[in-house]
């Protein structure tokens, strides 16, 4: 009747804005779709500034960081390494896992025989943000050992080299000017004038290690994490966890009847 009131509840986290993820709580990411995956909590380091790299993001301030490992791989894990700029791999399996720790994985590659030639190569260096993307078809595996292979790149005049960073996401595109035994002579494509180009020296022979090390270990400030984890919500309702602000909070509404009416 119009004028009663009634409290509904208690109304449980993980039935309300969801329960803060805790360390050693494992999150399942197969709902959004990027396979197998999911993300085991190591560490939460509160009160800290927000990382550069989240910046643009979510603005300056304090913030939760949550630490977490990725738990989709394992030791014999095989991978299709070495994909080239039309997202190709060079080589289907090549790549083995050997090791992993808490934060870290090992994995080793051995070079198709028969696929030695004709590569697309990229050198993707994840540790400092910058990927080269080298002429389509033009380099060899030269040389090969225990440790490492070596990639020559023989280009043709007027082809480009691409080059990503963080400071140039959108990438800066060198025209090929020149080729001699050690390096590749390149003008930045800018319109500039002859006298004026801005050049840069490749090297045209890159030693490649065999056995590599990754971090798989992830650093999420609080708002970040959130976002991934409403998309998570989104996918699969049975997902209770989150960051929110009333996260962990057990919830009453009180309620009042302020109108009855029928319709037809």
């Amino acid at each position: 009747k119009e004028g009663e009131t009634a409290t509904i509840g208690p109304i449980p986290p993980e039935k309300a804005y969801g329960v803060t993820p805790k360390v050693g709580d494992v999150i399942d990411l197969s709902a959004l779709g990027g396979g197998d995956v999911s993300l085991k909590v190591l560490k939460i380091n509160e009160n800290l500034p927000i990382p550069s790299d989240f910046i643009d993001l979510l603005g300056e301030g304090i913030t939760t960081i949550y630490v977490v490992r990725d738990e989709s791989h394992y030791i014999g894990e095989t991978i299709d390494t070495y994909v080239d700029n039309e997202n190709i791999a060079h080589w289907e399996n090549a790549t083995v896992v050997t090791k992993i720790n808490e934060t870290l994985l090992w994995r080793y590659t051995t070079p198709l025989e028969d696929k030695y030639e004709n590569l697309t190569w990229v050198d993707a260096n994840f540790v400092e943000s910058y990927q080269i993307t080298y002429p389509t078809y033009a380099s060899t595996i030269t040389s090969i050992n225990e440790t490492t292979f070596i990639v020559t790149i023989t280009p043709e005049i007027n082809e480009t080299i691409s080059f990503f960073d963080a400071e140039n996401p959108y990438g800066l595109y060198y025209i090929i000017e020149s080729v001699t035994d050690d390096k590749i002579i390149t003008y930045l494509d800018d319109g500039a004038s002859v006298e004026n180009r801005t050049r840069r020296e490749f090297d045209r022979s890159l030693t490649v290690q065999r056995n590599e090390t990754f971090d798989i270990t992830y650093s999420f400030p609080s708002g970040y994490f959130e976002m991934l984890l409403e998309c998570l919500r989104s996918e699969d309702s049975s997902i209770i966890y989150s960051t929110a602000e009333l996260a962990d909070k057990t919830l009453y509404f009180e309620v009042e009847i302020v109108e009855v009416y029928k319709t037809s």
